[in-house]
């Protein structure tokens, strides 16, 4: 490049002088750059290197499932019949808004009803109905139920009930009762002749299926009334036997020889003489 500049200047100068050819550049000769020697190369070498790792695996055992437990079906509390408790003769019996409490039950051949006489086999009840409402309420029939030994199952007796609540100041059908008032009942029922072994079944006269329902075992009449007779006779003959020994004995005190002898019996009189 040198030379090439360095020839145009000498030209420029000798303007009309032929150039001789093949001239030099000032008598140096043309030296081409020499490359620079190349570079070392850096050669990566990757080596792939298989490695076999031996993991232990444990193996852990999955659980047995565990067998499906059924729930019991419950019932719903809802459709769950309440209980009937069960109350007895003399005993107040509160059934949720009022109360019940039979004073006394017999039983009967016969029923008074208005001069007349109803015969058959009844069981009389009395008993006391207090109310528990807030205002007065008119009632219907008392809708108390009776059942005995064999299952049997008997109605209320409308006449009888009727006739025998008015006479006796105890009727409460077609009456009002007054709320915390205690109003005096009555419900008799006609069974079978030979039926024993009685129980009442009694609910709210007023709200029968909004309240609870009682069972109530009567006692048996028969039985009582022949307990009752033994009762009354042997209490008459220990009387008998006291007044006796106490008059003897007075007689005794008084010398009343004649009298002590008329006491005796007749064959106590064959053996003692006066």
């Amino acid at each position: 490049m040198k030379c090439k500049l360095h020839s145009l200047a000498w030209v420029a100068l000798t303007v009309g002088i032929l150039a001789i050819p093949g001239l030099g550049c000032s008598g140096t000769s043309e030296q081409s750059e020499s490359p620079d020697p190349p570079k070392p190369k850096t050669v990566q070498i990757e080596k792939t290197v298989k490695v076999e790792k031996t993991v232990k695996v444990e193996s852990k055992a999955e659980p047995e499932p565990k067998p499906e437990q059924t729930a019991e079906p419950t019932a719903d509390k809802d459709q769950q019949e309440p209980d009937e408790m069960t109350c007895e003769v003399g005993q107040e019996c509160d059934l949720g808004e009022s109360s019940v409490t039979v004073t006394n039950a017999e039983q009967t051949k016969s029923i008074s009803s208005f001069g007349e006489t109803l015969e058959g086999d009844y069981v009389v009840v009395e008993f006391d109905y207090t109310y528990g409402g807030n205002t007065p309420v008119d009632l219907d029939e008392p809708p108390f139920q009776l059942s005995d030994e064999d299952g049997n199952t008997y109605s209320l007796n409308f006449d009888a009930t009727s006739s025998y609540g008015i006479e006796e100041d105890r009727s409460l059908i077609y009456e009002t009762v007054q709320p915390g008032v205690t109003a005096p009942g009555t419900a008799i029922f006609e069974v079978s002749p030979n039926a024993s072994d009685f129980t009442l079944f009694v609910v709210d006269l007023v709200s029968p299926q909004a309240n609870e329902a009682a069972m109530i075992p009567l006692p048996d009449s028969a039985q009582a009334s022949s307990s009752s007779a033994q009762n009354s006779e042997t209490s008459s003959v220990d009387s008998e036997l006291d007044s006796f020994v106490s008059s003897y004995y007075e007689a005794v005190g008084r010398k009343d020889w004649s009298g002590t002898y008329s006491m005796l019996d007749a064959q106590s009189q064959s053996v003692f003489t006066e």
